[in-house]
């Protein structure tokens, strides 16, 4: 059951970093042109 949890909190964690990613390289982007 502990193994099963551990995975799909990675799993969420990684499909969170994919969906944020984008922003953070457009809000460094943003950062580095002002």
């Amino acid at each position: 059951m502990e193994e099963v949890s551990l995975s799909l909190s990675l799993y969420v964690g990684l499909t969170t970093v994919r969906v944020c990613w984008p922003n953070l390289i457009e809000g460094w982007a943003k950062k580095g042109l002002n």
